[in-house]
């Protein structure tokens, strides 16, 4: 047995403007979740896919410095427009998504395969 946990984001449900290639590869690691947790299963695999929304990490950095750019606002102005742009009014962080993968993988959960874990702050829900 085991656990595999895939990575996909608030894009595996919902698609963005000018992020085709990025949302395509993301429904495909959610539809892969679903197709491989079944063939897994006879082996005591469990498979689940962690879904998270706009993450602050240093890519997330570099990707608002070039947004604040081309829109010639402040990096911090560019950062709240992603923050608003979530229900909850903020972006998730590393940690909370490890949290999450942690979790999937413990012995708690035993029944839950093919599951993907929306942690996008309410945004796909809208």
């Amino acid at each position: 047995g085991g656990v595999i946990v895939l990575t996909g984001s608030d894009t595996s449900f919902v698609g963005k403007s000018e992020m085709t290639a990025y949302c395509c590869t993301k429904a495909s690691i959610a539809s892969m979740t679903k197709s491989v947790c079944i063939d897994y299963a006879k082996y005591n695999i469990r498979i689940n896919c962690v879904c998270p929304g706009p993450v602050l990490t240093p890519l997330a950095i570099h990707a608002n410095e070039a947004v604040a750019k081309k829109l010639h606002i402040t990096l911090e102005e560019a950062i709240k427009n992603v923050e608003m742009g979530q229900p909850i009014h903020k972006m998730g962080t590393p940690e909370e998504v490890a949290r999450m993968v942690y979790f999937l993988c413990t012995a708690e959960l035993p029944f839950m395969t093919g599951a993907l874990v929306s942690m996008d702050g309410g945004y796909t829900a809208q």
